[in-house]
């Protein structure tokens, strides 16, 4: 049996996760700075027209002399998630929304860990059901307290709060390719998805389902060929994706064809913006390199034109990958034995190199985000947005590696665990 702690150990541990969480709502949560005030005047014209007026909210005649509502991509007003404002009010319905929001997300994203957690049985019996747990819930942690949510959150921007809420809906997508889904299952799937692209759902598509969804289709592709399956079983892997993403989105279809209308008629253009760069060196810059004050450390300027909120994404996840990636490969060549390799590995690379193709910005011709602007009408600006789900992947290849070695997993639950966080 492994030597492991007790479990008591790892319920101390998770009250320090929880007070980090208490010091993150309140810190951040709980403020009203920079954009705050867009976002409460938004949805209180959803408010005053569904209780004031009694009707749908469809246009407001209270916002820049009069606007869309329905074809406003970042508008809650005919979305479930509307109750926590009518509950609550514009301005603790917010708070409230992205506890919420963030609950969902580690509950799924703990999941997610867990269900992309690497299946050797030799290393599996090395490893306590505790011991993974709190491995698990510590990367989660680790992604959802990263800058790139601080900084957003700390900017005012509370519609990024809802990628949280995305992560279910990411959850389901997974599971659905690894079996097939349960009844319960697929509608929770469904209502998730419903839930999201009813209401504020341009951020959370365009910078982090986008690129995950794409990651996963080039994955359903190449699996086959790894696992050598037939091609009636890859599509129906497929199938099982898709169904209820296209439910979801079906019964979300009202909104969405009135935002595409609204954006066809009215487009957002941005040409007379300087280029959006991306490149290697701000990537690692962006994830390596923590900051201080609006710029970061050792007086590295921000690479974005709007400022350091658009630009950093660091998290513990990034360093925690690159030390034990170094440590493997040394083994790999000190012993001579292979690491332990199995399709699912094979998500999160692909993962890297879709969101990278996002996070290239308008620095390459070929870059996935010239590829998106060409579609979208070059509507879409701050590459450095991207960067959320080239963090989502780095998180997966660090889970990938800690559940292949023991010994790996062992180390940083026991020693570094505590301080990361």
């Amino acid at each position: 049996m492994p030597e492991s702690r007790p479990v008591s150990f790892y319920r101390y541990a998770s009250l320090v996760g929880f007070l980090f969480a208490v010091i993150f709502f309140k810190v951040v949560v709980f403020s009203n700075n920079h954009d705050s005030d867009s976002h409460f005047a938004d949805v209180q014209a959803d408010l005053h027209a569904w209780l004031i007026d009694h009707q749908a909210p469809i246009w407001t005649y209270q916002l820049c002399a009069g606007a869309s509502r329905i074809g406003n991509a970042l508008s809650f007003g005919f979305s479930p998630l509307l109750l926590f404002f009518v509950i609550f009010g514009a301005f603790w319905g917010y708070k409230v929304l992205l506890l919420f929001s963030f609950s969902v997300g580690l509950y799924y994203l703990r999941r997610i860990f867990g269900l992309l957690w690497p299946s050797d049985p030799q290393q599996s019996l090395d490893i306590s059901a505790p011991e993974r747990d709190w491995v698990v819930t510590c990367v989660a942690l680790l992604f959802m307290f990263s800058n790139y949510f601080m900084w957003h959150m700390a900017m005012g921007h509370a519609m990024f709060g809802v990628i949280y809420f995305v992560i279910g809906i990411v959850y389901y997508m997974l599971l659905a390719a690894h079996r097939p889904l349960a009844r319960k299952e697929f509608f929770t799937g469904v209502f998730l998805t419903f839930t999201f692209f009813s209401g504020s759902s341009y951020y959370g598509f365009v910078f982090f389902l986008l690129p995950i969804t794409v990651a996963l289709g080039l994955f359903l592709i190449l699996k086959p060929l790894v696992q050598r399956e037939s091609l009636a079983s890859a599509v129906r892997t497929v199938f099982r994706v898709a169904a209820f993403l296209v439910l979801g989105i079906g019964l979300a279809s009202f909104k969405l064809y009135q935002v595409i209308a609204y954006n066809h008629r009215f487009p957002r253009n941005f040409e007379n913006y300087p280029p959006d760069l991306g490149g290697f060196f701000r990537t690692l810059v962006a994830h390596f390199v923590p900051t201080s004050g609006y710029a970061y450390l050792f007086k590295i300027p921000a690479q974005s034109f709007w400022g350091i909120w658009e630009d950093s994404a660091f998290s513990l996840n990034a360093w925690l990958l690159g030390g034990f990636l170094l440590a493997a490969v040394y083994r790999r060549f000190r012993n001579g034995k292979p690491l332990y390799f199995e399709a699912w590995l094979l998500f999160p690379l692909l993962g890297c190199l879709v969101a990278y193709g996002f996070v290239l910005g308008e620095s390459s011709k070929l870059s996935l985000y010239v590829l998106l602007n060409g579609v979208l009408g070059n509507g879409i600006r701050c590459v450095g947005r991207f960067q959320v789900a080239l963090s989502f992947f780095l998180s997966l290849l660090l889970i990938q590696i800690l559940g292949r070695d023991a010994r790996y997993c062992r180390f940083f639950s026991r020693w570094l665990s505590i301080p990361c966080l």
